[in-house]
């Protein structure tokens, strides 16, 4: 009788740990589950973001689940270029000239360089002391399907020794995919630079703006 109770007791600890080893299989199961969700989740949202570099500093910034390029993207890339190219002094035109060839193909990058030290501006730049400003009348998205075609219209003024002349600009440019870099944050690619007649009329109130340059003076 003795030992008939020992056997039962002997049994309901096996099966007591029988439980509990199913139970820690159960948990260790599911742990093994969750992290393996989270891995994928926190890899697919790197890979989703991305990074900007402003003056301000480096933002982080993410695409949409579907990856979609959206228009603001592509304006921004259109007005940076811009700025590059034709907002300057003398000491900013070179540095920004070499920023700006980092957004565009190698092609139109050699063809802009060749128009703009054709153009002259350089030497009025450094022997007036001149410095130039532009104003943005619109940026169009015309096709949201690579290569994203744009229109921008923008006003230059140049000024030195007290007088200023405004330069309207009509540009159209073309843009397709690249991939994002420090030198590129939008990770876009200019592959045709074109100017287009544009003929506003004089504002005002660009006549009336105060001096300011995106580069420092010196």
């Amino acid at each position: 009788m003795h030992f008939t109770m020992e056997t039962a007791d002997f049994f309901k600890t096996l099966n007591r740990f029988k439980m509990l080893a199913i139970v820690a299989i159960l948990l260790s199961g599911m742990l093994t589950l969750l992290f393996a969700v989270l891995y994928i989740v926190e890899k697919n949202v790197k890979e989703a973001t991305s990074y900007i570099a402003t003056d301000a500093g480096t933002f982080l910034i993410k695409r949409n689940e579907l990856n979609i390029r959206q228009p603001w993207e592509v304006k921004n890339h259109t007005k940076l270029i811009l700025e590059h190219l034709f907002e300057n002094d003398s000491y900013t035109y070179i540095p920004n000239l070499e920023a700006a060839l980092h957004l565009m193909d190698n092609m139109i990058g050699m063809k802009t360089r060749d128009m703009l030290s054709k153009s002259g501006l350089y030497d009025l730049l450094r022997k007036e002391n001149a410095y130039t400003k532009i104003y943005f009348d619109s940026v169009v998205v015309k096709e949201m399907v690579q290569p994203y075609k744009v229109h921008a219209y923008f006003k230059q003024t140049v000024m030195w020794r007290g007088m200023n002349q405004l330069v309207p600009y009509g540009v159209l440019l073309t843009v397709s995919e690249d991939s994002r870099s420090e030198q590129n944050p939008f990770g876009l690619l200019v592959n045709q630079f074109d100017l287009i007649k544009y003929t506003p009329e004089v504002s005002e109130k660009i006549k009336l703006q105060p001096d300011s340059l995106k580069g420092e003076r010196r």
